[in-house]
């Protein structure tokens, strides 16, 4: 199995996230999409990564609300953290959230 070298902070990526939104107790979730893969299969593809990727936050809200969880989109793209998850491949951060259970 190969081993990752990512050059991720987490450290620093919670912190900028908790900027926007401090909750230090939920889970933050970075949504990531490889967009070559959809432009070498559909035209417009840019727009149908990010179509996608707001069909995935407004889900991801509807299971929070029906498992009575909290859930926060952050309205940032979750670069350049997400770009650094896996070092050469073609990946870039389509939104972020934090999720948790209420109080």
């Amino acid at each position: 199995m190969r081993q990752l070298d990512a050059s991720l902070d987490v450290v620093a990526l919670r912190a900028t996230m908790h900027e926007v939104i401090d909750a230090p107790s939920a889970t933050l979730l970075l949504f990531v999409a490889e967009p070559g893969m959809t432009e070498s299969k559909y035209e417009g593809a840019s727009s149908l990564v990010w179509r996608d990727a707001g069909v995935l936050l407004g889900m991801f809200a509807l299971a929070a609300e029906a498992l009575s969880m909290n859930f926060s989109p952050l309205g940032v793209t979750g670069e350049p953290w997400a770009s650094r998850l896996v070092p050469g491949a073609p990946l870039v951060g389509v939104g972020a959230a934090f999720v948790g259970a209420r109080a």
